[in-house]
């Protein structure tokens, strides 16, 4: 199991978000260029909510969401909310224009699946869920292989339509992936299964309570998996 560990003020030990190069590399050049016109953010696993100190710059809502660290008052400010609670359970009751895993995602283990579709009805339309996951300062390819398996839990969802992955990484990060909204995915109690969408220029909308989630994958689901290339 993969335990993340922290410092006495809540900040990740080893971790990137008290980083120079974070701000330097990250969020001066990336997030400039990619995250204009999102006005919402959910930082998922936020820690002591140190990075609210460079998303206040570009956000005008922060969300917070963390089940073990309290939101140090130093990274506090009038747009941000702070939640004590885990991910999957937590009712949150409103959409998000990007939702932000920052080595937070691989903890979640068996649970990603749950995460993604989750993650998916969260979004606002046009939302991007963004996944962060590993650095210079981490064993990359081990780590990755063994928490990081976003290529193999996509197409038994069926994610792979409308989805970009950017890999044009800045020495720095090793996986950026930014996920488009799918609209043909329908959660029916404890199940998930795509609906058939004969106009891609008309989508369905997924019927989802927020709050709930998937337990398992519905057995339909080996009907409409597919082999796809990511581009």
């Amino acid at each position: 199991m993969c335990v993340r560990s922290y410092g006495g003020d809540g900040d990740i030990i080893g971790g990137v978000r008290n980083l120079k190069w974070m701000k330097d590399t990250f969020f001066s050049k990336y997030l400039s260029n990619y995250w204009k016109g999102f006005r919402s953010i959910l930082d998922v696993g936020s820690g002591n909510g140190r990075l609210n100190k460079f998303l206040d710059k570009y956000f005008d809502e922060i969300f917070n969401i963390d089940p073990n660290v309290e939101l140090d008052k130093r990274f506090s400010y009038g747009k941000t909310t702070y939640i004590n609670g885990k991910f999957l359970q937590h009712t949150f009751g409103r959409k998000f224009d990007v939702i932000s895993f920052n080595q937070s995602f691989r903890l979640f283990e068996k649970q990603q699946d749950l995460v993604l579709i989750k993650s998916l009805n969260l979004l606002n339309r046009e939302g991007m869920i963004f996944i962060q996951s590993s650095s210079q300062f981490e064993e990359t390819n081990i780590y990755e292989d063994q928490y990081f398996e976003l290529d193999k839990l996509l197409p038994p969802l069926g994610l792979y339509r409308d989805l970009f992955v950017d890999t044009r990484i800045e020495t720095r990060f090793s996986f950026i992936r930014r996920i488009s909204e799918r609209k043909d995915i329908e959660l029916v109690g404890e199940s998930v299964r795509i609906v058939k969408v004969d106009d891609p220029s008309d989508p369905l909308s997924i019927p989802y309570q927020d709050g709930e989630y998937v337990n398992r994958l519905s057995k339909d689901y080996e009907e409409h998996k597919t082999e796809h290339r990511i581009i």
